[in-house]
Parts: structure tokens; C-alpha cells; sequence
């Protein structure tokens, strides 16, 4: 009797909490036709989508200003490269990867209607796949625009494991590959470019 009623109690308790996202996972908070999981999704989307689209607007207009006002100072200068474009929304999605995949989980497992198992389903293959395309984007340019350089001090083991053996390199005339990509390639260390896919199976296996 006692071992059925603490069942009962963590199974209820494991339904209460199978709704709430932490700030750092969710951090719009919003709730959608009364999911939470739902709101993460939608939030976190229209939160990546809607900076990487603000960037752009911002990389087209400093590009015009550049070139009508300061044509020679910024001459030969990589616009993407001094934005951190696409390095400051690719760590939007890296910080919201984690609550979207949750929130896909959750609404393929438990959806209350069909749209939300439609809207877990997409989620999901998106989780799936862009790290993916991620992962190709930023390998398809090495080595033509960017080497790795093994540091000619020898490191301690833990730093070697932590940052690897040396650090990318842009070698590009025209595009700083390191400043377009800094927020994914500290995951790319020598001998081991799919930590970065890696990374983000964890945060999968994580949610």
C-alpha cells in the first residue's frame, strides 16, 4: 500500500514538474494554448531567428554606412568578421539548444492536441539537423581560410584537454573565419572537429 502511494506521489510530482522550464531554458517564460513546453519551443525560436535577422539588418546597414561615409577606413576589413557574424547568434542557439530540444521532447511524449505533436515534431528534426549544417558550414572553408596552430610551448595535460594543443587561425585574406565562427570553434580542437557535434548530442541527452 505504502510502496503504490509513493508511486502515486512521484509520479504526480514528475507530472508537475514535467512543465516547468527553468529561466536559463526558457527565458520568455511564455506559455502557449497552456504548454510551457510549447512556449519554449516558439520562444526560442522567434528569440534566435529574430536576433540573427537583426543582425543582418545591422551587417547591411553598417556595410552602406561604410561605404558611403568611411570607404577607406574600413577598407579590406571583414564586416562579418568585426560583428561576430554568425558567431553571436550560433551562441544564441548554443545557449537555447538545451530548453528547445526539451520542450520538443516533452510535446512528441505528451502533446494535448495535434498541433503541439506537430509543432514537437518539428522541433525535434530541427535539433537533429542543424547542428548538422552547423558543423558543415564551419568545416567547409578549412584549410583555405583557416589552419589549426599547435601552440610550440608544451601544456600542462588539463589545458590541453580543456582548450587542445593550440588554437584556429585565420588565414584568409578577406574573411576573419576565427571572428565569424569564435563561439563554435573553441569546441574544435586538433584530431577533433566533431567535439562540437558531440557538444550539442550531449545537451540532447541532457534535456
Amino acid at each position: 500500500m505504502r510502496t503504490a502511494r509513493s508511486k502515486g506521489k512521484i509520479l504526480r510530482r514528475f507530472n508537475d514538474m514535467r512543465g516547468r522550464f527553468p529561466f536559463p531554458l526558457h527565458p520568455t517564460g511564455l506559455e502557449v494554448g497552456g504548454s510551457e513546453a510549447a512556449g519554449a519551443v516558439i520562444g526560442n525560436f522567434s528569440i534566435t531567428i529574430g536576433f540573427t535577422l537583426l543582425m543582418r539588418v545591422a551587417l547591411q546597414l553598417f556595410d552602406r554606412v561604410r561605404a558611403r561615409l568611411l570607404p577607406s577606413l574600413f577598407e579590406g576589413m571583414d564586416t562579418q568578421g568585426m560583428l561576430r557574424f554568425p558567431s553571436a547568434p550560433l551562441f544564441i542557439f548554443q545557449w537555447l539548444y538545451q530548453g528547445t530540444a526539451l520542450g520538443a521532447i516533452v510535446l512528441l511524449l505528451y502533446p494535448t492536441s495535434a498541433w503541439q505533436r506537430l509543432l514537437g515534431l518539428v522541433a525535434m528534426v530541427a535539433c537533429v539537423c542543424v547542428p548538422a549544417l552547423i558543423f558543415r558550414v564551419v568545416t567547409r572553408d578549412v584549410p583555405s581560410m583557416a589552419v589549426y596552430a599547435l601552440d610550440p610551448e608544451k601544456q600542462g595535460w588539463l589545458q590541453e584537454l580543456v582548450c587542445g594543443p593550440g588554437e584556429w587561425v585565420s588565414v584568409g585574406v578577406d574573411v576573419h573565419w576565427v571572428n565569424r565562427y569564435a563561439s563554435v570553434t573553441r569546441s574544435f580542437v586538433q584530431r577533433a572537429v566533431w567535439f562540437s557535434v558531440i557538444e550539442f548530442a550531449a545537451a540532447f541527452a541532457l534535456a
